[in-house]
């Protein structure tokens, strides 16, 4: 027999290394959704992208500190350590309340910050100013967001809220999770870098939020930040999915959910919610950063909605 931490080990392994070829997938379907010819090299384009930075040589201003060169390998870690306290096949290999996710998140966009200002320069500054001021929104409603499935599993812990189906008779978690669940899409969205008020693969000033801040990376750090943020886009993606069929199945299913009839309906999931980010970025007009706001109350009105409905009747 094969002992079960391995296997928890490399699953958290097997994710870092496939989510590179989410990150092409998205590319894959956006193009699609763009009308333009589709080819199978787009989904490994990222691993191309990775290798072509392994080899450019690294290049630091000269105004930064240690701090700069420190981020980029605090972010990575904070994402790996987000990976193996992810539910997907198998229990995690450890787990980890929900607050903690949340705080780790944040590290990860703090560190980031604060290498754009260490540098001193304008595309730096701009980038760190416009994710500290989006951590301060969407960090929160992704955590509300989550909260009325935390609420009606009983639990803070990432693994138990996710890990857990609900039976197909309990109709209130049901309709809990029915009413929260476009808080927890906009609030995915938003937490991926799809905000409605940039393009996550833009390069002007007007639409760049923490992409703004890559600019003053180059080689071996680019590489591990860019690493980063397709581990971050696969762990949230699997967030959202788990979420979507915890609550399909119980609506859907009258019948025990077993673990692997679970995963199947995840990586369906998984497959739609990369699809709708796809098509998010290309046909939504995109909004003033003085707007954002506006889409934040949204998740927040349809997650506080959710909150009280579950604790009225759990």
């Amino acid at each position: 027999m094969i002992n079960l931490k391995y296997i928890q080990l490399l699953q958290g392994i097997l994710i870092i290394l496939l989510s590179p070829l989410i990150s092409g997938g998205l590319k894959w379907s956006k193009a699609f959704w763009q009308g333009r010819k589709r080819h199978w090299s787009y989904i490994f384009q990222p691993y191309r992208d990775l290798y072509k930075l392994m080899r450019v040589p690294t290049v630091h201003p000269k105004t930064a500190s240690w701090v700069f060169s420190l981020s980029p390998a605090i972010v990575l870690a904070a994402y790996i350590t987000l990976i193996f306290a992810l539910p997907v096949l198998v229990q995690p290999l450890f787990s980890m309340n929900l607050l903690m996710v949340i705080y780790i998140l944040g590290l990860a966009r703090f560190m980031l910050s604060i290498a754009g200002w260490d540098t001193g320069g304008t595309f730096g500054s701009l980038g760190g100013n416009r994710e500290m001021f989006l951590h301060i929104l969407i960090e929160i409603s992704l955590f509300i967001s989550i909260l009325p499935l935390a609420i009606c599993q009983h639990t803070l812990s990432l693994s138990d809220i996710l890990g857990r189906p609900i039976r197909h008779d309990d109709i209130y978690p049901q309709i809990v999770l029915s009413l929260s669940l476009p808080a927890v899409i906009g609030a995915f969205i938003l937490e991926t870098g799809h905000s409605p008020v940039g393009n996550p693969e833009s390069h002007l000033e007007l639409t760049m939020t923490s992409k703004a801040v890559l600019l003053e990376f180059s080689g071996d750090t680019l590489m591990l930040l860019e690493i980063g943020d397709h581990i971050r886009l696969s762990f949230l993606l699997m967030i959202c999915a788990r979420f979507m069929a915890i609550l399909l199945s119980s609506i859907f299913l009258p019948w025990k959910v077993e673990n692997n009839v679970m995963i199947l309906i995840t990586m369906a999931c998984f497959l739609g919610l990369l699809e709708l980010l796809s098509w998010w970025d290309v046909s939504r007009p995109k909004m003033r950063l003085s707007k954002v706001h506006l889409f934040i109350g949204f998740i927040t009105l349809w997650a506080g909605a959710g909150i009280l409905l579950a604790l009225a009747l759990t």
